[in-house]
């Protein structure tokens, strides 16, 4: 027998034969759901740290590898080389405009796509050069803060100081400057000047000292189509100078900053202008760039601004990191892994993803190339809508509005072409033309492409033989709806849902029993019946559309038809390997001019596309028969070992597993190698293609913990048993807040506490195997319990038949 000790975080464990034999603390003391000063210490602890890097690490047509800050607006992208320090910087909606119909012209710069501003640049003066080595280098990014703090020393000696925040509240950038002896700094704020097309310039007159980039325009002809112009604006407070910057090139303004020693100085860089700012004429729309610019300039005019701003900016993250947390209580690497990648996944989301501001496309709001992979857009076969898998559940609601905003702009485009036979014919122009119904069209429904970019525009003009991007992706706006119970939201969205199912109304087929085929791919180029991605998420829009239907009480003669429609679509399609049941990619599919069985239910890329029936289509989880979920189980291990690195996995897999009751160490075990491999410095997972999306697993940890399956709540539904963990305010669908502690030596839970938000029914599968439960409301009044169980699993359950909105239950088991 092994035996070993293993130190995360400062807690001893003592390790038998690779088990935790004694986890952190005890089940009354050290175990409890997580408050605002223990979520600070597990966060503060999930720094990045760098103390030598590659300058080119921060440009790339993807993701880049260095620290990251951003305001879901702004983003801001750690740079420089030796002894020269630069932040970059990039906006979510400067976008340059390409031929709106997505059909691009030869020169590919004129894409519908989002392009870089430009940076800031600072510099000891004293440095006989820009590429000046460096004695030490050392910078850290504090994701509990959102700030990253940046230690320069010279061969010579001589160090500086530098502090950046991206403010939270505000496009504003704010840098504070110090050092121990007294020293010339100089900075320049530039716009990125190597594209004609793309052309930057410096303002003059009341724009002095300031800068702007535009973008390209090419669809002039159109009346929706756009140039975008961004302006930074710099000032230094405390500078020891006048503040005034020259004009150093076409499209850089510089000034020194003498600091005094020990003494702070604060760069602030305003960021005025993006998104649509002149119309296809060439007039203003809305606010002018250097206007906007120079007023959020006068915010941080003096120290006063400064420091009222930066307060702002940690009230709003305090908050942020207060809306929910968990507590892996890390005994071993792979929770110790686990729990450093959900958090700096919150803080992508925190920092990429605004309510009210543009959906993050593929690599969110960090833009440092003028060519990012497909144009970072929003790609609707997944990567775009795996951003938001993990964000209701951590009780993020609000950010799935951008992606909801982005699909509803472009239903008319989609309904142009639905209604468009030669669109429809671009999907499969022998299977349009051979069906009657189709060829003149599909009137009153949504067709999308594979790419599109905001303001309803289109990036990849392409369909793969697939209609799903609509479907696929109203996964958000159900989302939505099903954690928060937004009426009102419903209302608004419910008309851009009866579209999407419109389409699927008139393109299924029937046959004389009135038994539907979907004949669509199964993947990019393929062409099948019934396939499993599709015909799973047609089924997930048809039950929503029958319930939001109910909830509005629309459309009653249209609901019947939805629920004739969805039971005569088949089964998930499923075929034997190697002697055992697995989902497969579809019934049949068209091969050598002949329908055949499929040769290999598993796709040659190892992309686990069957299970999309339980994320996003949510047709198979925690409570489905038990016979379905061996099938899942089946298809995991089939796909095998290197199913779980597969890159398109990540953000699916490890959820797929929890509903699936996959053994929970397994699970810890292939994420963690995953995280070991690709989890960087900034705490994104970065695989050389995928951005964003790899936020996507926190569903995954969140479901570990507590996860809501047929109406019944579940705690620690697939989580070790051994290992301690805790967590807070974690939502479930219905607007309950759930929090809760477990204790791995005596393995039971020692907390439970849920807030009804909304009010209605809460139905809990019952923690505890022994005693009697005890439910009491904020006032300590005991409740009446109704004990029943889960039809399917026969689990104990435990409800509440109406609950008070606003109100907390707290449940205990009584020996």
């Amino acid at each position: 027998m092994s035996f070993f000790h293993k130190q995360w975080r400062g807690i001893t464990c003592v390790m038998f034969g690779g088990v935790a034999a004694g986890l952190s603390g005890t089940a009354d003391s050290s175990i409890d759901i997580p408050d605002r000063a223990r979520t600070e210490q597990i966060v503060s602890a999930c720094s990045g740290v760098w103390n030598s890097w590659n300058p080119q690490d921060s440009f790339s047509n993807d993701l880049p590898r260095t620290a990251l800050l951003g305001n879901g607006d702004v983003g801001i992208v750690s740079g420089g080389r030796g002894m020269e320090k630069t932040y970059l910087i990039s906006k979510s909606d400067f976008w340059s405009c390409g031929n709106l119909k997505g059909k691009f012209s030869a020169d590919k710069r004129y894409k519908t796509q989002p392009l870089p501003i430009g940076g800031v640049t600072i510099r000891p003066v004293a440095e006989s050069s820009a590429l000046a080595e460096t004695k030490s280098f050392h910078e850290k990014l504090d994701i509990w803060k959102a700030c990253l703090e940046t230690e320069l020393t010279g061969m010579s000696g001589e160090s500086v100081s530098m502090k950046a925040w991206m403010a939270a509240t505000e496009n504003v950038l704010i840098v504070e400057l110090k050092s121990p002896e007294a020293m010339d700094l100089e900075i320049d704020v530039w716009c990125k000047a190597d594209q004609e097309c793309f052309p930057a310039d410096v303002g003059t007159d009341e724009n002095a000292g300031a800068v702007s980039r535009w973008t390209f325009n090419g669809a002039p002809e159109n009346p929706a189509s756009w140039r975008s112009q961004a302006v930074l604006a710099p000032s230094v407070v405390h500078a020891g100078l006048p503040d005034h910057w020259k004009n150093k090139s076409e499209a850089t303004v510089s000034r020194i900053v003498r600091l005094q020693p020990g003494q702070s100085s604060w760069l602030v860089v305003a960021i005025g202008g993006g998104g649509q700012t002149y119309g296809h004429d060439g007039r203003l729309k809305g606010w002018d760039p250097w206007v906007k610019a120079r007023e959020l300039l006068g915010l941080v005019r003096n120290e006063a601004g400064v420091a009222s701003l930066l307060k702002s900016h940690a009230d709003w993250w305090r908050e942020y990191w207060a809306v929910s947390s968990i507590d892996l209580s890390p005994s071993d690497e792979e929770t110790a892994l686990a729990e450093r990648y959900y958090y700096g996944a919150q803080y992508l989301m925190g920092s990429g993803i605004r309510n009210g501001k543009l959906a993050p496309g593929l690599f969110g709001v960090w833009h440092t190339t003028d060519t990012p992979n497909w144009s970072s857009d929003y790609h609707l076969n997944y990567n775009f809508i795996a951003s938001f898998y993990g964000t209701a559940s951590s009780n993020r609601c609000d950010l799935l509005m951008p992606a909801a905003e982005a699909m509803l702009a472009m239903e008319r485009e989609g309904m142009e072409r639905a209604a468009n036979q030669i669109e429809l014919q671009r999907i499969n122009r022998e299977y349009v033309n051979s069906r009657s119904a189709l060829r003149k069209g599909i009137a009153d429904a949504i067709l999308y492409p594979v790419g599109i970019g905001p303001w309803g525009t289109v990036t990849d003009d392409s369909y793969h033989r697939e209609l799903l991007n609509v479907s696929y992706s109203s996964w958000p706006i159900i989302q939505y709806y099903n954690y928060t119970l937004d009426r009102d939201f419903l209302a608004r969205t419910y008309g851009f849902l009866k579209k999407c199912a419109r389409l699927y109304e008139v393109w299924l087929e029937r046959d004389e029993d009135g038994r539907c085929l979907l004949v669509a791919g199964y993947n990019e180029g393929s062409w099948a019946h019934n396939p499993a991605v599709e015909l799973a998420t047609v089924k997930m829009l048809l039950a929503f559309l029958i319930k939001a239907s109910e909830e509005l009480d629309m459309d009653a003669g249209k609901r019947s038809f939805w629920k004739d429609l969805l039971t005569r679509l088949p089964e998930q399609p499923v075929s034997e390997w190697k002697g055992k049941p697995v989902f497969s990619l579809a019934e049949r599919e068209w091969k050598k001019n002949t329908w055949k069985q499929l040769d290999n239910p598993i796709p040659w890329d190892g992309n686990i596309l069957p299970l999309d029936v339980i994320l996003p289509a949510g047709e198979l989880g925690y409570y489905s028969p038990a016979e379905q979920q061996q099938v899942g189980r089946n298809t995991i291990d089939a796909f095998g070992d290197g199913a779980w690195g597969q890159i398109n996995n990540f953000p699916r897999i490890f959820y797929d597993a929890v509903q699936l009751r996959y053994p929970a160490e397994k699970i810890l075990k292939h994420m963690a190698g995953v995280l070991k491999k690709q989890m960087g410095n900034n705490l994104a997972v970065r695989d050389g293609y995928h951005g964003l999306e790899k936020v996507g697993a926190t569903a995954a940890i969140n479901s570990m913990l507590v996860l809501k399956h047929k109406d019944v709540i579940k705690v620690f539904p697939n989580w070790p048993k051994d290992r301690n963990v805790a967590f807070s305010r974690l939502r479930v669908p219905g607007g309950f807040l759930v929090s809760a502690a477990y204790d791995g030596c005596r393995k039971t839970v020692v907390k439970l506490e849920i807030t009804s938000l909304l009010g209605g029914r809460l139905t809990m599968a019952c923690p505890w195997e022994y005693g009697t439960v005890v439910a009491l409301d904020s006032s300590g009044k005991k409740l009446p319990i109704i004990e029943s169980s889960e039809p399917e699993w026969n689990e104990r359950t435990l409800s509440l038949p109406e609950t008070r909105a606003g109100e907390t239950y707290r449940f205990s088991s009584l020996p």
